[in-house]
């Protein structure tokens, strides 16, 4: 079903419909908290208005959010936030005005007005990565405080490493690296120092890291074996972490069990295993430079 005021053909492939969505974050609101419900929604709902009121109450409620709610002029979120919460930082005899028959409806008008307002600076300032009020170069933000910090280091990539791979014991040194340099080809009867060399490239020692992935588990959470999900989760992980740092990396997937004993269901074949463990297995899953992130 689709959302009021929307297409059947709005909801993206492989996604649950809208009116699905909407019932789910109408039943789990109040688990929320308010700038991570307000997040969700502009990105559930992209083309939609977002409301924000608070709820008029004279004691503290169990949560920040109060309700959510769907309708043709978009999202409106309920807050036990604001002027007219609990906790309003304004004097108590706004109650009484608000509640004359004279001044109550005009006096509730501006105050929502001036609350709306407040509500979204608010949240916006519990998630300022993400404003595109507060810090509008907030990915620009980010991307400069990974070079800052300096990933490419024996205890930066031991960081990232043990996030992307939170199975493996992670293990990060120095090591040498040998690129190839390119120059003029030599030529017989002319000679120019430090311009040429016999075959035109020369291999040049340089520092780089070696990554050790040792396995301490047999699940990957996933259908594929372990060296496609190592390559999977560099790609869409650590490039983009070590991007644009380009450093050269080794990285290795050790497993200290070897080949495993033929079993048949829960038992062995025979008296002794038909293969005997060998040495751990040391597979070379990647070497170079960090090849370059193509973004989201």
């Amino acid at each position: 079903m689709a959302a009021p005021g929307l297409p059947a053909s709005s909801d993206p492939p492989g996604a649950p419909p809208a009116g699905e969505l909407e019932s789910a974050l109408a039943k789990h609101a109040r688990r929320f908290e308010p700038w991570a419900l307000y997040r969700l929604v502009q990105r559930l709902f992209p083309g939609r208005p977002i409301h924000l009121r608070g709820r008029s109450s004279a004691a503290p409620q169990p949560s920040a959010v109060d309700s959510i709610g769907f309708g043709p002029a978009g999202v409106t979120i309920t807050l036990n936030l604001g002027l007219r919460s609990a906790t309003s930082a304004l004097p108590s005899y706004f109650r009484e005005l608000e509640a004359d028959p004279l001044l109550g409806p005009p006096l509730f008008t501006l105050i929502e007005h001036i609350d709306a307002a407040l509500l979204r600076d608010r949240l916006e300032a519990l998630d300022p990565g993400s404003s595109g009020w507060l810090a509008p170069a907030g990915r620009y933000l980010g991307e400069r405080l990974r070079q800052i910090s300096r990933l490419a280091t024996p205890s930066g990539l031991h960081w990232l490493f043990s996030r992307a791979f939170p199975e493996f014991q992670v293990s990060v040194r120095r090591g040498m690296f040998t690129e190839r340099l390119a120059a003029m080809a030599a030529e017989l009867g002319r000679a120019a120092l430090g311009s040429a060399m016999l075959g035109g490239t020369v291999r040049s020692p340089t520092w780089g890291f070696d990554v050790v992935l040792l396995k301490t588990s047999n699940d990957t959470w996933t259908e594929n074996d372990w060296p496609v999900e190592v390559m999977r989760r560099l790609e869409n992980t650590v490039w983009r972490g070590l991007d644009p740092t380009e450093a050269l990396l080794r990285v290795w997937l050790v497993d200290p069990d070897g080949r495993a004993a033929l079993r048949l269901g829960d038992g062995r074949v025979g008296v002794e295993p038909l293969v005997v463990a060998s040495r751990p297995e040391v597979r070379l899953i990647f070497e170079g430079r960090a090849p370059r992130s193509r973004g989201d």
